[in-house]
């Protein structure tokens, strides 16, 4: 993927409206998710940023939103982390980046499956029970 404006374009609209994150999902697996949700009538932004990453789908609700979203494990870990950890995001979303870095290593480590879990969900509490203020101290302890 060529490092262009457009790349730094599609980052920034995902620093600022994005979602990077993972879930359980049935109790049975983790769901792990990069995505951008806007109102509909900036779907042209959503197409857009589908285009330049080559990646994800478009999902339209009832609501008045369209979102972008990546969702299959490999694409996350093989193209969106790579990408933005060279990116370097200056926000929130940087904290965010670190945690996903960290639960992709436990989900892959050959930990039990009930330990992993424990894990993941203690990283995913920590992660939203740190404030704004806290995540911003932390990044700024980490440079």
């Amino acid at each position: 993927m060529k490092f262009n404006n457009q790349i730094l374009w599609a980052i920034g609209l995902l620093e600022s409206d994005g979602y990077i994150g993972f879930n359980l999902v049935k109790n049975s697996t983790y769901l792990f998710t990069v995505k951008v949700s806007l109102k509909s009538y900036n779907i042209r932004a959503i197409y857009k940023l589908k285009k330049i990453f080559g990646i994800g789908k478009i999902h339209k609700s009832s609501d008045g939103m369209v979102t972008w979203k990546v969702t299959r494990f490999a694409q996350i870990k093989t193209i969106m982390l790579p990408l933005l950890e060279l990116y370097e995001l200056r926000g929130i979303k940087a904290y965010e980046v670190i945690i996903m870095r960290e639960a992709v290593s436990l989900y892959e480590s050959d930990t039990s499956w009930e330990e992993k879990k424990i894990l993941l969900t203690e990283l995913k509490l920590k992660s939203q029970s740190l404030s704004k203020t806290q995540k911003k101290q932390y990044l700024a302890f980490l440079t």
